[in-house]
């Protein structure tokens, strides 16, 4: 820049002022935008809770498919044992004890059964070991009373079917009693097993893949242990079982903890870290009678429901786009010819009142805002010589009010009597502030009550006669609340205060000023003056009295100073006085005479007399004056 630039020269380069039309539109345009983003950002949010629950009541679906089917397959269990139970021919081979009749005769039927995945056909002793497995026939002689259908089915002689964990895979059983003439002689026991090929099933059914996980203590009672190579568990205390997903999801600990524990199905949907994104649902798995035995974990392909998520908040976003643009563009035009307009006229009006034309005036006929505005714009330059002239009036008062308290102060600076530095501020009070009556209460040597000392004009000379105190804790006394809450407080209208204290003296007082006297942080009194006129004093009164208090209050520190003074150095020489007399004498005698004499004087005594005791002490005695 060069050197010799003038300061406009330098404005040159300062940033350009931005217009209103820019400001608003940057304003507006990033209110729009902002409402456009939480806009999106709820609809998304929206659509995305929409899609999972939509998503988790698919699954949900899914698990009661797996309910059903589990039910179907318990039921035909159950009816299976039971009809083979009720055959006479199984009846009087297992009573006879022929196990190698029994199997010629059931297992044809067994080959047949396979065929609808039954598995397992047990003849169970009433003791609860095996007769027969058709199955295994070689096998017989064990305990199975560890499933806890086979042992309810012994215990209560009733049929029995649900989930159950065996050494080697989990099944479900059907469990019947076998009765003959009404006895109970036996159990017939048929099994599905519940593993690959049944969550298989379930897949074929649902699309769904499922993945089962067996708690350690559930599988501990019928020694049921992972298969060697099978994938691990990211909660302690459960093993793999089976599943039909290649890839299992990275479920965490603490979800399965959730499930288990809590017995709270837990729905996640799993987008990093996963082959494929996948949603989940797990729930408790149950077996017979409701006991625990792991978690049912049933996902599904979530990628088709993620891409319909995200092609629709790129519609909204798109929409919403749009219509923000829209909107702006109109919002635009409708201020510029709304808004901008009358505020041009309403900003030529105002310069023209700032340059001193104070006759100008502003027409605006929008019908709207603007056009009341103007209106009030017209009123305010009409009134604005009325304000100011009030404005210099009410200076004018309160340069009054300031140069009549330097003037009392002035005046009562050189009084240096109590009494009547006092009565001088109240009389002086009442007569420059044109006041109905004043008076000074000050604070006796206790602290407990305030005694009126100075009072204006007769009224206050009577009261003062007759010593009139108020006691700083009454309730209805407004010099007593100034006191007390030490800050001026004033009624304007005594007919509406609850503590104002009425004078049969002041008949005509209508509001009521007290403004505590404090000096050095003490209250030593209160300055209390009274109108005739109802809402005669204002908060500006209250400062200008509150100065005036805290002069006065000054003036009487330093009288009584004075007086204490004075009083010390009046005793001060008194007794210089009669000590200079006294060394005079000559003889004890004239000393004595001279002591008594000079005491009786100062004290005002008619008569005074010393006696001389036998210790030789003497004893002065007076007789006053009356």
């Amino acid at each position: 820049m060069n050197k010799n630039s003038s300061p406009s020269d330098k404005r040159l380069w300062r940033m350009p002022q931005f217009g209103v039309t820019l400001k608003f539109t940057l304003v507006l345009g990033i209110v729009m935008i902002l409402v456009a983003v939480v806009q999106v950002l709820y609809s998304t949010n929206s659509t995305r809770r929409q899609i999972e629950a939509e998503s988790l009541k698919q699954l949900e679906s899914y698990i009661n498919v797996y309910d059903s089917h589990v039910e179907a397959e318990s039921n035909a269990s159950q009816a299976l044992a039971s009809s083979i139970a009720d055959r006479k021919d199984i009846q009087e081979l297992y009573r006879s004890g022929d196990r190698e009749g029994l199997y010629k005769l059931l297992q044809p039927m067994f080959e047949e059964l396979k065929k609808r995945q039954i598995v397992h056909l047990y003849i169970e002793n009433p003791d609860g070991t095996v007769f027969l497995r058709v199955h295994d026939p070689k096998k017989f002689g064990d305990d199975i009373t560890y499933r806890k259908t086979a042992a309810d089915a012994l215990e209560e002689g009733i049929s029995t079917a649900g989930i159950e964990i065996g050494p080697n895979r989990m099944g479900i059983r059907g469990v019947a009693p076998m009765t003959s003439n009404g006895k109970f002689i036996g159990l017939i026991e048929v099994g599905i097993d519940f593993d690959q090929e049944f969550i298989s099933t379930m897949k074929q059914l649902t699309g769904a893949d499922y993945t089962i996980w067996v708690t350690q203590t559930a599988a501990a009672p019928a020694g049921l242990k992972p298969v060697e190579g099978s994938p691990t568990s990211s909660y302690d205390g459960m093993f793999y079982y089976a599943s039909t997903n290649e890839n299992l999801l990275p479920v965490s600990s603490e979800t399965y903890r959730l499930v288990l524990e809590k017995n709270e199905p837990q729905f996640q949907i799993y987008t990093q870290n996963v082959v494929e994104p996948s949603m989940v649902y797990l729930t408790p798995l149950l077996g017979y009678k409701g006991k625990l035995l792991g978690v049912l974990e049933i996902s599904f392909p979530y990628a088709d429901t993620l891409n319909t998520q995200n092609t629709s908040s790129l519609t909204i976003i798109a929409i919403t786009g749009g219509l923000n643009l829209l909107g702006l563009i109109v919002i635009i035009f409708f201020i510029s010819q709304v808004v901008l307009k009358p505020l041009a006229t309403l900003s030529i009006f105002a310069n023209n009142q700032l340059e001193g034309n104070l006759g100008a005036r502003v027409s605006v006929r929008t019908g709207d805002e603007f056009e009341r505005l103007a209106d009030s714009f017209n009123d305010l330059a009409a009134t604005i010589e009325e304000e100011r002239q009030s404005l210099e009036q009410r200076v004018t008062a309160r340069t009054s009010d300031l140069a009549t308290v330097a003037e009392v102060g002035s005046i009562t600076a050189t009084i240096l009597e109590s009494k009547s530095l006092l009565q001088e501020v109240v009389d002086l009070t009442k007569d420059r502030f044109n006041l109905y009556h004043s008076h000074i209460y000050l604070l006796d040597e206790n602290g407990e009550n305030l005694v009126l000392t100075a009072g204006a004009g007769e009224p206050g000379r009577i009261m003062v006669a007759e010593g009139r105190s108020i006691s700083l804790n009454r309730e209805q006394s407004l010099v007593a609340r100034a006191a007390r809450e030490r800050k001026g407080v004033t009624v304007n209208d005594v007919t509406q205060a609850p503590d104002f204290l009425p004078n049969s003296l002041l008949p005509d007082t209508h509001s009521e000023l007290a403004v505590p006297m404090i000096v050095g942080g003490n209250v030593i009194g209160v300055f209390d003056i009274q109108s005739e006129q109802v809402g005669r004093f204002t908060d500006s009164d209250i400062n200008i009295q509150t100065t005036l208090a805290a002069q006065l209050a000054t003036s009487i520190q330093n009288v009584r100073q004075f007086e204490q003074s004075k009083s010390q150095a009046d005793l001060e020489s008194l007794v210089n006085a009669i000590g200079q007399k006294i060394q005079r004498t000559t003889t004890v005698d004239d000393t004595l005479q001279t002591a008594i004499r000079e005491i009786g004087l100062a004290l005002g005594a008619s008569r005074v007399s010393a006696h001389i005791q036998t210790n030789r002490q003497p004893e002065l005695s007076k007789e006053s004056v009356e």
